[in-house]
């Protein structure tokens, strides 16, 4: 009788068992997740709880996602509530650029609000002209990546 192997931690196993169920294109269910990763939301719990299992499943989530990603080029894209999809691989790079787009944007727009949000009655001279130069130096940044990388006015 042969005792089959199980990889530790349970999300190395679960990308195993991954590519042995699914193909690009291939759906995976939040309970295939909770299942495969051996973690499930608890039944009946306090903030504290829901909030340690949320990170804990995050993470191993992050790992698994990687993992399949590095070492099998499946990418993942979520579809909200219910699980994920695995990116057929002639729609791979326009997800990964549509993610990456996304994320510089939002980023911009966070560091633009804070950088011109300021209590300017409380900097000296030499402060408002550091911010000033700082905000110069965002403006040419933001142009110059809507010129080549297409942001977009989203």
């Amino acid at each position: 009788m042969k005792t089959q192997v199980k990889l530790f931690p349970d999300w190395k196993q679960a990308v195993d068992d991954a590519i042995s169920e699914f193909t690009y294109g291939g759906f995976i269910s939040k309970q295939w997740l909770y299942d495969h990763l051996n973690m499930h939301p608890p039944k009946q719990t306090n903030f504290e709880e829901y909030e340690k299992f949320t990170i804990a499943f995050m993470s191993a989530m992050a790992n698994f996602k990687g993992l399949l990603l590095e070492e099998h080029k499946m990418l993942l894209k979520n579809v909200r509530g219910k699980g994920y999809v695995i990116v057929i691989p002639k729609h791979h790079t326009g997800i990964a650029f549509n993610t990456m787009k996304s994320g510089l944007v939002k980023h911009i727009k966070k560091g633009y609000t804070a950088m011109t949000n300021i209590n300017y009655n409380l900097l000296t001279t030499e402060e408002r002209q550091q911010n000033s130069d700082k905000l110069a130096t965002l403006s040419s940044l933001n142009s110059m990546m809507r010129r080549r990388i297409d942001l977009g006015d989203k």
